[in-house]
């Protein structure tokens, strides 16, 4: 009987230990993000309901794991901050922010401010990535110790691969050397585009070089990436396709540069005058015009009759010392990009 009775009270007591312990744990279980992520992915968001179904699942389930996503909610109208929140339920490693609508340019710094990792990238909120995307690029910053790395991508639309040609890296231009910087080739703003989303930042080299994204409505990436690429001691590049891009937005960022026409200009105009003030302009010249031209071309192929004719006289009062006929097709890279250009200037609209 004895026996019975002490087998009864240690089962008692083990019960109500466990119960005590399940109940301490639920109140004392530590709902804060992460504490000390390697990587903050910062991901503007507006408007994006129908995209995050597939990017944050992207992410989320990312093979490297000691990460922080930044979500800033771009003052979106439709569901994508209930979207944002129901992820944040399952996933302690999402942060939500939310700001009146102000751009990707103003919700990326924000994102930077808030960042706790030791590498950011800009992700966004429309693409998709491969699951192994962070794993590479971060193994590969560790290894080289670069101030920033560089993966290829592809672009795809409905789901479905438009092309399999790179969005990011042009391998004809990069030096022969795994690790590189301007001083090592003439094409430092060339052989890779002016976009956020491929490339992995260390963040204490973008802190400490007080660069930040340019607070516009379109092509608020081009001075950020621009000015990092310049200013970096140790770039690498990963030859994976790692982000797929997503045209089915094509329609809307045409709309969108129609709007904010001068984007592209103020951008350029602003890194020339950094550059000025550095006394780096004349060693960097022949490769920030090269991407003057592609660039400012791709914008104007985009505009309205009206809107054309309006960039080209704000071309000639931004630039009126860049006179690209003076440099001759043989100072480009393609020179299909200089007649390109000079077609611009040649067109009947006027």
């Amino acid at each position: 009987m004895n026996k019975i009775i002490k087998t009864i009270l240690l089962s008692f007591f083990f019960i109500i230990s466990l119960i005590l312990y399940l109940v301490y744990n639920y109140y004392n279980y530590d709902k804060s993000p992460i504490r000390e992520p390697e990587i903050s992915v910062i991901m503007p968001v507006y408007n994006a309901e129908k995209y995050l179904s597939k990017s944050i699942p992207d992410i989320l389930n990312q093979t490297y794991k000691n990460f922080e996503l930044i979500c800033i909610n771009d003052g979106s109208t439709d569901k994508s901050l209930k979207k944002l929140k129901e992820f944040a339920k399952q996933n302690r490693n999402i942060r939500i922010y939310s700001q009146r609508n102000k751009g990707a340019g103003s919700a990326r710094n924000k994102g930077l401010a808030l960042s706790r990792g030791k590498y950011v990238i800009f992700l966004d909120s429309d693409d998709s990535f491969e699951n192994r995307m962070l794993e590479i690029m971060y193994n590969k910053a560790i290894e080289t110790q670069s101030d920033i790395v560089i993966c290829d991508s592809i672009v795809y639309v409905n789901n479905k691969i438009l092309d399999t040609i790179s969005r990011s890296i042009d391998k004809n231009l990069l030096p022969e050397k795994d690790i590189f910087n301007r001083n090592d080739f003439n094409w430092i703003l060339n052989f890779t585009q002016g976009q956020a989303w491929d490339k992995l930042y260390r963040k204490d080299f973008i802190i400490n070089n007080h660069i930040k994204f340019l607070n516009l409505r379109n092509t608020n990436d081009v001075y950020f990436t621009f000015l990092s690429l310049i200013l970096a001691n140790k770039i690498t590049t990963v030859d994976e396709k790692l982000v797929k891009y997503n045209f089915e937005n094509s329609d809307s960022i045409s709309k969108n540069r129609n709007k904010y026409p001068l984007c592209p200009i103020i951008s350029f105009y602003k890194l020339k005058k950094i550059l000025e003030m550095k006394n780096i302009y004349k060693e960097l010249e022949q490769s920030y015009i090269n991407a003057y031209v592609c660039i400012m071309y791709y914008q104007y192929k985009s505009l309205t009759k009206e809107k054309k004719i309006y960039f080209k006289n704000q071309l000639l009062k931004h630039f009126p010392d860049i006179n690209i006929e003076n440099y001759g097709e043989n100072y480009f890279i393609y020179n299909i990009n200089y007649f390109n250009y000079l077609s611009i200037f040649n067109s009947n609209e006027n």
